[in-house]
């Protein structure tokens, strides 16, 4: 993994501060985290698509904000979200959606992540502790 983007804290120790993020699996905050990376097949069209749509959102990475009342009002099938803002599920379905990639009847600000992987069938290639993994894609590159 070369770059690792999501919608979450801007600064580690405050949760309130949200927004486009890209992330640092080195810094001591998330070794020893839990995490599952998946992967599924999309077209080097797309691929190249979702890089530019990326680039974009890190040039502009102030415009964006962690859509905290999007995700609380999943449970209650609602939009409570504002322009700009996105939880990380709702992210990955963005961008899908702008590649072109269908996911189901369901906007992505109700997206989880359980409905992706229900309906991506993507393949598990990791679960665990982040150290873990960078120590062991270290070791097969390095």
């Amino acid at each position: 993994m070369s770059h690792v983007y999501s919608f979450g804290r801007k600064e580690y120790f405050n949760p309130l501060n949200g927004g486009f993020v890209k992330e640092n699996f080195y810094h001591s905050w998330f070794l020893q985290s839990n995490c599952k990376i998946y992967k599924f097949d999309i077209s080097e069209n797309q691929k190249h698509h979702i890089e530019r749509i990326l680039e974009n959102f890190e040039k502009n990475k102030y415009l964006y904000r962690y859509n905290f009342f999007g995700l609380i009002s999943i449970p209650f099938n609602k939009n409570w979200g504002r322009e700009n803002t996105f939880f990380c599920s709702q992210f990955i379905a963005y961008l899908l959606e702008k590649v072109g990639v269908t996911l189901i009847e369901k906007p992505n600000y109700l997206i989880t992540p359980a409905d992706l992987v229900l309906f991506l069938k993507p393949q598990l290639i990791y679960s665990g502790k982040v150290s873990d993994y960078l120590n062991k894609t270290t070791s097969i590159v390095g």
